[in-house]
């Protein structure tokens, strides 16, 4: 009898049995059989791509529960998912199976992140709360230029009922307050100190940090007002102590190489290693943003990818100089077990956030491919990566981390699918040698670097509103010097940790690091080496995901369509309108637009993280509010009762007196009035309630007379993290 294998079976014709590849002799049977249709045609013949729309839709869902205006009714996604899979599994033709697969995915998505999000659900603080007495449990510890971020949990907060005490809290102390002495996870102080509810976003549609800190438990913020007294701590679980361990391990390691040379190498190696890059000099982080570099710094696939693959190649190499092990024992499992555990310690080293996750979960199955026999890379192995990292943390799709990541290896991924046949042949036609060896490296990593910034670019545009367009140059540089020096001492050094001799380790890693900081401070030099990108809406960013995807998961010619969707998506940030009047919560700063299109601020010192976000995504600063009878910009007129913003005949007034206000509210179409009296009139009227009601907002005037303004709670909609049910 014939067998159906995995790549592909055996028929028995008339000279014996013979093996056909089942992927081909699939597509040419639905060839013969859906000839009929411009879009069923390579619809049907590539089913063997179905599956990876799978992970496609089930991301598609998460996102739907994320732009939702609201929480949904529980109970909708998981009868629709049923519904689906019952009749999917009934007797329809396969292309209706396939689309029913793929909207029980797409509710899965939903359900699934519903479920984290009420799962998470935790008290978070709705006022500021302070001067008070905090106490609480040190869950982890993050060096700062200036002191530390600590996360506390197990609270009792004065006055603040244990119903409505937050799960978690975050807190900034400064060294002078802890006697320079970092605090040490487990421990329990006690410390004076100022509580605010976590941060919205401070324009509409600007990154919420509210939704980040709601599933890592954070109910509030702060800052300490006075030096911490210790408590003895209480009882612990065994999994509190064991996560305790790690943490205090961590910080061990970080304080360690970061007294090892703590002006550059150490904090840079504390960044690869631990994963807490806040130590990192400013200037070192612009120089590595501004050149395209600034991924070295986040542990992502590239860095557990090293740390396994010097693993393995160390284990694999070794146990191939012992003949008689060589023989008898499958080598190469050995050392993809090896590895495998070596980038399990890495993760909880590098304290297991979900970009560590990530990046261990899609080398794992790389390394697990191996010791089961099958292809280390692939397009399903990508595809089944991203569906555990959303089944474990749904909410990490929205972040840059996730997106940059996957779409950088689906681009890799698709590329290499498509050339390799041709490189083979390369290869084959110019035989072994360093030469031939040395020049395929080259190129390797250029194309490598080209394809992975070009799949990058959409989502460094919109998370980051800049691109570097020199990277490649930089990344030419800097990551076989990350790869064959700096990462293997950086193993090196975690070796030498128990004896004491770690600075040994960090000053030959920083050989290597002072090569990667020069290379990107060269390249930051270069005239043009930022571009600004407007900001622009999710749905462009999600056009752009989708066109990227239709081009690399298809293989046949209809993948090219896939163009249209990615150049639309990028070029949406340049015509969609930007905002011309920016007012920050409780308005203590305004922007409006100027001619030239920059933004004038009504103050240089007032909000200054607002500001540089504004300025960020919305254009440059072009100044400041001018002084009475002066004139920054010709739409803008100030006097002594304020001033009066004019963009297509409409008049927008900034009084700074409530006659004049009053006045405003009868002769002008908006009035922007913070800390005194609201007027009344016919005018539109942005005041205090307002403000801290709907948070930011941004105004549009349009040129046809109509005002449009658009809010941060309009745009969060009712939802959990935003204070909703």
């Amino acid at each position: 009898m014939g067998y159906l294998g995995r790549k592909g079976r055996q028929v028995k014709g008339g000279s014996g049995w013979s093996t056909i590849d089942f992927a081909q002799e699939t597509e040419q049977e639905f060839e013969e059989d859906a000839r009929p249709g411009l879009l069923a045609h390579p619809f049907l013949v590539e089913r063997t791509q179905w599956g990876l729309w799978l992970a496609v839709a089930l991301g598609s869902g998460v996102a739907l529960y994320f732009s939702l205006p609201s929480e949904p009714t529980t109970w909708i996604a998981p009868v629709v998912l049923a519904c689906c899979v019952v009749l999917a599994r009934s007797s329809l033709g396969d292309g209706s199976r396939a689309l029913l697969w793929g909207l029980a995915a797409l509710a899965a998505g939903v359900s699934l992140a519903q479920g984290w999000s009420q799962s998470v659900a935790a008290p978070i603080l709705h006022r500021p709360l302070g001067p008070l007495t905090i106490e609480g449990r040190v869950r982890a510890v993050e060096p700062l230029d200036r002191g530390w971020r600590v996360i506390l949990d197990s609270l009792a907060l004065e006055d603040l009922s244990p119903s409505r005490t937050p799960e978690r809290i975050r807190i900034r102390l400064q060294a002078e307050e802890t006697g320079g002495a970092s605090p040490k996870p487990g421990s329990r102080l006690s410390v004076p100190g100022k509580l605010l509810p976590p941060p919205e976003p401070v324009a509409p549609g600007a990154f919420d940090f509210a939704r980040r800190l709601w599933f890592e438990h954070i109910g509030a913020v702060g800052y300490a007002l006075g030096p911490i007294t210790p408590i003895a701590p209480a009882p612990a679980s065994f999994g509190d102590r064991l996560t305790l361990a790690v943490q205090a391990f961590r910080s061990l390691v970080s304080a360690r190489l970061m007294a090892a040379e703590p002006e550059q190498n150490g904090p840079l190696l504390a960044a690869l290693l631990v994963g807490e890059r806040r130590a990192v000099p400013e200037p070192i982080q612009e120089d590595l943003r501004a050149s395209g570099l600034a991924h070295l710094l986040a542990i992502s696939g590239l860095h557990m990818s090293m740390v396994g693959g010097l693993l393995f190649l160390l284990v694999r190499g070794g146990l191939a100089l012992w003949p008689r092990v060589a023989l008898t024992l499958p080598i190469k499992k050995i050392a993809a077990a090896t590895a495998l555990l070596g980038c399990l310690g890495y993760l909880g080293l590098s304290g297991a956030n979900i970009p560590a996750q990530r990046a261990f979960i899609m080398t794992g199955l790389v390394f697990l491919a191996i010791l089961v026999d099958r292809t280390a890379l692939s397009m399903r192995t990508v595809a089944l990566a991203a569906t555990l990292v959303l089944a474990l943390a749904p909410w990490s799709l929205l972040g840059p981390s996730f997106q940059m990541s996957f779409a950088a290896v689906i681009a890799l991924v698709a590329s290499y699918e498509a050339l390799w046949p041709r490189l083979g042949g390369w290869r084959a036609e110019r035989g072994g040698g360093l030469g031939p060896a040395a020049l395929a490296y080259l190129a390797g990593v250029t194309f490598t670097t080209l394809v992975a910034s070009a799949a990058t670019l959409p989502y460094a545009a919109f998370h980051f509103h800049r691109i570097a367009p020199y990277g490649l140059a930089a990344n030419l540089i800097a990551v076989p010097l990350m790869g064959f020096w700096v990462m293997p001492w950086a193993l090196v050094t975690l070796t030498l940790l128990p004896l004491g001799l770690e600075h040994w380790g960090v000053w030959m890693a920083g050989w290597g690091l002072e090569g990667i900081l020069a290379s990107a401070h060269w390249v930051a030099e270069w005239e043009g080496a930022t571009q600004s990108v407007p900001a622009g809406p999710a749905w462009g960013l999600g056009l752009a995901t989708l066109g990227g995807l239709w081009l690399c998961l298809w293989k046949r010619t209809w993948r090219l369509l896939g163009l249209l969707p990615l150049v639309l998506g990028l070029t949406v940030p340049w015509w969609v309108p930007q905002p011309d009047v920016l007012v920050s919560r409780g308005g203590k700063l305004i922007a409006v637009r100027t001619e030239s299109g920059g933004l004038l601020f009504s103050d240089p010192h007032k909000d200054r993280f607002t500001r540089s976000v504004w300025e960020e995504s919305y254009g440059t600063s072009a100044g400041f509010f001018p002084d009475r009878g002066t004139t920054a910009d010709r739409r803008l007129d100030c006097g002594s009762g304020g001033c009066i913003y004019t963009l297509n005949g409409q008049r927008v007034a900034l009084p700074n007196n409530d006659a004049t206000a009053w006045r405003a509210a009868w002769t002008t179409d908006v009035v922007i009035v913070t800390g005194r009296e609201s007027p009344q009139g016919p005018a539109l009227i942005i005041d205090n309630r307002a403000l801290w009601r709907e948070g930011a907002h941004a105004l549009w005037l349009g040129g046809d007379g109509a005002i449009r303004v658009d809010t941060v709670a309009r745009q969060r909609g009712n939802r959990p993290w935003a204070g909703g049910p």
